[in-house]
């Protein structure tokens, strides 16, 4: 039978924290003066993607970034609240049941990226219904748990764990047929099965649907709608497509933008450099002036106080273009970064030797393989903390870049002299 539609995680299971950093809680005031329990994903450090319904006569918003309980402060790692006017509805989005219910809120200033708290890559292009039908995608959200449970009647304080489901990708024209006509579009909705009665459900609008592919999450979909008929009939759930909006999502929340390009006038290698060794794996690009601005800002260097400084223990982030797993040839189509931890060089020379790890070098453990790869070459290692520049991407492991062994870092504090001469800063 033909289904209606409801705003709608039944039967699925808690989340552990940090388990989906991207995910954010959203609890929206009304003009009537009610509030609204909704879902959203952070897809930049400033941008959060839901769905277009969620901010319809909305005049504010809370969001809790962070936390697998809802609309806790205190168990969030992130909280902001934002007006009408920080709300980025879809031009085309004509009201719920509609098309185009996708909407982007821009947060008043960014987030800063730990271990619960990460930007989410959007789907590329090439996920498209062949590859992605019949694959095992993730949905999560702190809708109902059931049918029996009215989420209209529910506090945000009763609200419980964060949940999350593992579902199956529709074979669309089955997902068409199974709404009333016109519901679902074949190319701007992407289904999910709902088999066993797991899927989306009230107050799970705006919240991520997500592709694990090659060892990264990509989010592919919004929860929009799902059947009338309610979250456990085994009924599909159906989500606004990113592939299909994702050029309107990248212009209006920056992303991907090549806000300034330049040509570099001078390359100054240093005289020290051994390809064999990798010893003074550094360099410097002479290139026009280019004006501050929200996007291209200048990175501070480490003190000279710090020359000594092993930094054993510290949080670093590195970040690149380059490849994502062993298994790929191409790179990363959005920048990556990652979370990683400084470990001294006596534990980075048990695997590549004292006469390759030497004071010039900086490593990081790579649990679960997260590391850097090929194409990070020359990217920077910040302190997650204060943001200050303590190394460049030198190398890794040949034998690959998920095995878990150490990534090798240019330190610094080696060669601020060198900087300092070669630039004058």
């Amino acid at each position: 039978p033909s289904a209606g539609v409801s705003t709608r995680i039944a039967r699925g299971e808690d989340a552990e924290p940090g388990m989906f950093p991207h995910q954010v809680a959203l609890l929206l005031q009304l003009y009537n003066g009610t509030l609204r329990q909704c879902g959203g994903s952070l897809i930049s450090l400033q941008f959060v993607l839901t769905a277009g319904h969620c901010l319809t006569d909305a005049t504010s918003a809370r969001l809790y970034l962070g936390a697998t309980t809802y609309a806790n402060a205190t168990a969030a790692e992130a909280t902001f609240e934002v007006q009408h006017s920080s709300f980025h509805v879809y031009p085309g989005y004509l009201g719920f049941g509609g098309y185009h219910d996708l909407a982007l809120i821009r947060l008043p200033h960014q987030v800063t990226p730990t271990e619960r708290v990460r930007p989410i890559a959007l789907a590329p292009q090439f996920m498209q219904q062949s590859l992605l039908q019949g694959q095992l995608v993730s949905t999560a959200g702190w809708g109902a748990t059931s049918d029996a449970l009215n989420t209209t009647t529910r506090s945000p304080d009763q609200v419980g764990v964060l949940q999350y489901a593992n579902v199956r990708v529709l074979e669309q024209q089955r997902c068409i047929c199974l709404f009333l006509p016109g519901l679902v579009s074949a190319k701007r909705h992407i289904c999910t099965d709902g088999q066993g009665g797991r899927g989306a459900c009230e107050g799970d609008s705006g919240g991520p649907l997500v592709y694990r592919w090659r060892n990264v999450s990509y989010l592919i979909g919004l929860t929009s709608f799902g059947s009338a008929m309610g979250c456990e009939v085994n009924a599909p759930t159906v989500y606004t497509r990113i592939t299909a909006y994702l050029e309107w999502i990248m212009d209006e929340a920056g992303i991907g933008q090549s806000t300034v390009s330049v040509t570099a006038t001078k390359i100054i290698i240093h005289s020290g450099w051994n390809s064999k060794n990798l010893k003074n794996d550094i360099s410097l690009l002479t290139i026009p002036a280019v004006a501050v601005s929200g996007k291209i800002g200048v990175v501070k260097l480490p003190a000279i106080a710090s020359t000594y400084s092993t930094y054993a223990g510290e949080s670093v982030i590195a970040s690149g273009w380059g490849r994502t797993s062993d298994s790929s040839s191409s790179v990363a189509t959005n920048l990556q970064f990652a979370i990683m931890t400084v470990i001294t060089n006596a534990v980075c020379a048990q695997t590549y030797g004292t006469s390759i790890v030497t004071e010039s070098n900086i490593c990081v453990s790579t649990p679960k393989g997260v590391s850097t790869c090929n194409g990070d070459s020359g990217g920077p290692l910040v302190i997650q903390s204060n943001k200050v520049q303590i190394g460049l991407t030198s190398f890794g492991a040949a034998a690959g870049c998920e095995l878990g062994y150490p990534a090798a870092f240019t330190r610094l504090t080696s060669y601020l002299d060198w900087i300092k001469s070669n630039t004058g800063i």
